[in-house]
């Protein structure tokens, strides 16, 4: 009969930990009562760096936009030319 296996001799677990150093969780998201919270106008103003646009707003609201007209004029086009 084989004698038990050394407990104190055991290897490290290769595995990584379960949770790595640096990485946050949704609980550490969440503020404690009482916490003062940052208001969207006091955040720094990033400009976009696009020329004609001051507001990433602006850019958004261009891109959505642009692409309504084309699904109208794909649909308009599609009747016109079928």
């Amino acid at each position: 009969m084989k004698p038990p296996p050394d407990q104190s001799a055991q290897k490290p677990d290769p595995r990584p930990p379960a949770r790595p150093e640096g990485f946050r969780s949704s609980e550490d998201a969440v503020p404690e009562a009482g916490a003062p919270i940052a208001r969207l106008d006091a955040l720094p103003d990033e400009s976009p760096g696009v020329p004609g646009f001051r507001t990433w707003r602006g850019i958004y609201l261009f891109v959505f936009v642009s692409f309504v007209l084309v699904v109208v004029l794909l649909a308009l086009f599609s009747r016109v030319f079928a």
